[in-house]
């Protein structure tokens, strides 16, 4: 520690010379600024790792005014008076500010000064310790501004935002939240996020989030929760929930992001329809052939049973004649012999053996008509606008009826039911709906396989398991499975493996919608890459 010869002792009396020296040293191989002014302001003091950080020496400094050498021109009347301050211990002993080196830089240092004072009680000197925080400084303004460019980020985002701290306090309301719930930032910030706080959505579905959000740090995801906005009818939003930690890694604050969905909704209902329709389209051609392959056979029999009744009409008449004859009395023998090579052309052995079975392919041509007919009726299920109680094994045995010509040159089918479910509720139409586009999607998969079935068949299990609370539907196929890659986007809307014009890219993200969303049961995949694929439904007993 450099100081002047003139500097009074820091110690009070003993061996001052040996107590000045030991301070010295150690001032000296201290990591901070130890400067030491007199009483007024004059260098007198200046350890070794003031001059590394500074560049200058003490020789350099020792007798010069300690404000003019480091301080800022237009800051250097301010330190004085703190200075001034400091000699007549009217002013507090820390401060931070701007400490210029040799070459010009600002070092941002933290000051604790401590005043010295004489015998007579007049302070005698001032010694200056400083840390420097200089890239402290820098880290906490560059922490600052990312917090106030998130800060404007969040707030300036097209979603409605709103923010609560662990007391559901709002601590956040953007300009989106302001006109899509009708209330200012100044009105909401500080309420609770209740349900008195004047927002129209559906506070059952929200509290139940954000609940489950605090308790367990993870986010979440709300589809279709209705609100109603400001001055407006009923609409939906998409919602978010993000908790936001503390450093100590304990719930903070829940970010709560929304969009209105209401649009994209009725665009995704249209689309839906769409789709159903052109499903139905697809499957009116199969069901078309379905029928028209024992239809073609009931009119080829009928035509075989009308022409056969011709004959025997016309055997009968003669034997009607041979009859008429024997009452006289008297049979020629040319009539006889007339009927007898009447049976031998018409061939009535033959027909004694092959109108009963015409007529048997007949009744089962009109009885597989009949069964199709009933399937489409049930599989439609015309005007369910509400949940009924449905038997799930009869509901998925029209739909694959329904859809028998979509799978009948790719695949076997075989179903493993259990009889011992009870009956559902649900959307009937919709649910079938969903099988039907699921098993489509297998007889696809398996096609994309085998071809037409040239190079052998694959087969397509359907099973159902009834549960202590749920039924459980497995629908599993030999097709090529799923690349782990894409798994996860097979729900979603328009995403499709297939080429332009073979489809939406809507039957799965419809099976899901129906499932999840209508249903509140659950859908998801089990796929191994060349092996096949089976979808697991699960459907509630309990609503």
């Amino acid at each position: 520690m450099h100081k002047s010869k003139k500097e009074p002792s820091l110690v009070p009396s003993g061996d001052v010379t040996k107590a000045e020296d030991f301070i010295a040293s150690v001032a000296d191989v201290a990591g901070v600024i130890i400067i030491i002014i007199d009483s007024i302001g004059k260098i007198i003091g200046f350890n070794r790792y003031s001059e590394k950080l500074t560049g200058y020496t003490y020789e350099e400094l020792t007798g010069k005014d300690f404000c003019d050498v480091f301080f800022p021109k237009d800051q250097v009347d301010f330190e004085k008076k703190i200075v001034e301050g400091y000699l007549y211990d009217d002013f507090a002993s820390s401060q931070e500010n701007c400490f210029l080196t040799k070459d010009g830089n600002c070092l941002r240092i933290s000051w604790k000064n401590n005043i010295v004072y004489n015998g007579e009680g007049s302070v005698s000197h001032v010694i200056y310790i400083g840390v420097d925080i200089t890239e402290f400084k820098i880290i906490e303004e560059q922490l600052v501004g990312a917090h106030k460019e998130i800060e404007q980020l969040l707030m300036s985002i097209s979603a409605i935002l709103i923010g609560i701290d662990t007391n559901e306090t709002i601590v956040r309301w953007n300009k989106q939240a302001e006109s899509a719930l009708g209330y200012d930032v100044q009105t909401m910030l500080g309420q609770k996020l209740l349900r008195g706080s004047g927002i129209l959505w559906d506070w059952e579905v929200v509290e139940e989030a954000i609940y489950v959000c605090k308790q367990s740090n993870q986010s979440k995801r709300l589809d279709n929760v209705m609100y109603i906005a400001h001055g407006d009818r009923e609409r939906y939003l998409r919602i978010m929930l993000y908790p936001v930690q503390g450093e100590n890694g304990l719930f903070k604050e829940l970010l709560i992001l929304a969009d209105d969905v209401t649009e994209l909704r009725e665009l995704q209902g249209q689309l839906v329809q769409a789709q159903k329709l052109e499903a139905i389209g697809q499957l009116a051609a199969g069901i078309a052939h379905e029928i028209n392959t024992p239809t073609q056979y009931v009119g080829d029999n009928t035509l075989f049973l009308r022409d056969s009744f011709n004959d025997m009409k016309t055997l009968i008449n003669k034997y009607q004649e041979l009859m008429n004859e024997m009452k006289k009395g008297a049979v020629p023998d040319s009539f006889v012999q007339e009927i007898e090579a009447l049976t031998q052309k018409l061939d009535i052995d033959y027909l004694m053996d092959e109108v009963p079975r015409a007529i048997d392919q007949t009744l089962e041509g009109i009885n597989r008509v009949s069964t199709i007919v009933r399937a489409m009726k049930e599989f439609s299920h015309p005007g369910s606008t509400e949940m009924v109680l449905v038997d799930i094994n009869r509901a998925i045995e029209s739909t694959i009826t329904v859809s028998r010509n979509e799978w009948k040159y790719v695949s076997d089918l075989v179903t493993d039911f259990d009889n011992t479910l009870p009956l559902v509720n649900c959307f009937p139409g919709e649910f079938n709906q969903a099988v039907l586009n699921i098993i489509i999607n297998a007889a696809h998969a398996i096609g994309d396989k085998v071809g037409d079935g040239d190079r052998g068949k694959g087969a397509i299990s359907i099973s159902t398991k009834g549960k202590e609370t749920y039924v459980e539907i497995r629908i599993s196929d030999t097709g090529m499975g799923i690349p782990g890659e894409i798994v996860d986007r097979i729900f979603d809307p328009f995403f499709t493996t297939k080429g332009v014009g073979k489809g939406t890219g809507q039957g799965l993200s419809i099976a899901r919608s129906v499932i999840v969303d209508k249903h509140k049961g659950s859908i998801k995949v089990e796929t191994e890459l060349g092996i096949g694929t089976t979808f697991v439904i699960q459907l509630s007993l309990q609503s």
